[in-house]
């Protein structure tokens, strides 16, 4: 999934610098909240994601997103009837490797104390591949057997569009555990999928009393 095992952490010490610099300049009555997303989860296309993010919740609970999405998927023509190269008795699919960083706002909607949700819409940057597949002759081996598809991919990259939808509970001041739906919608492939996220930063929770006013 991960090609480069460092870009991650590459990406999470990125955003870090970010949310720190914007909470050093900005005053308190206009930042709200500000903390590091990191999940894992399903998709389309037989997909996982991994994703990291950082999220800020503004005066009137407007927010802003810098996020980073790795994902693997089949590729979203791959024909019906496609058998796999076999190895070592492993079938080996052919796998789209799609990368994609988004900038997006939204809104947040306060459903207690320690839980809120926040639906956001945005602009991704994203690269991955583009597949064709020509019929040939599948052949068998001593301990594995040849697709009756060749398959050659082109990279590509494209501007596309973020929509995510985002619950999150609190369950500290400084943490928190969530879980959210996307569609990163672009020319190349358009996933649809459920991160489960952990959450850590500033939550700036409510108060007890200010809460069972609410």
């Amino acid at each position: 999934m991960f090609r480069n095992s460092t870009r991650p952490f590459y990406w999470i010490g990125l955003l870090l610098l970010f949310s720190l610099n914007v909470q050093a300049q900005t005053k308190p009555s206009a930042l709200k909240k500000i903390y590091l997303q990191g999940g894992m989860g399903p998709t389309t296309s037989s997909g996982v994601v991994g994703g990291i993010a950082v999220q800020s919740v503004w005066k009137n609970n407007w927010t802003v997103s810098a996020s980073y999405q790795d994902f693997s998927l089949n590729p979203n023509n791959l024909p019906k009837d496609y058998e796999p190269d076999i190895a070592l008795f492993i079938a080996m699919y052919p796998e789209n490797n799609l990368v994609s960083f988004s900038l997006s706002g939204g809104k947040l909607f306060e459903l207690g104390r320690k839980t809120w949700i926040t639906t956001e819409a945005g602009i991704s940057m994203v690269k991955g591949q583009e597949f064709t597949f020509q019929p040939q002759s599948g052949g068998f081996w001593i301990i594995g057997s040849t697709s009756n598809y060749d398959e050659t991919s082109t990279d590509k990259s494209t501007v596309g569009g973020l929509l995510r939808a985002d619950f999150t509970w609190a369950f500290a001041s400084f943490a928190g555990l969530g879980v959210g739906t996307f569609a990163n919608i672009n020319s190349i492939q358009s996933p649809v999928g459920v991160e489960f996220k952990l959450v850590l930063g500033w939550m700036n929770r409510k108060p007890k009393q200010q809460a069972a006013n609410l």
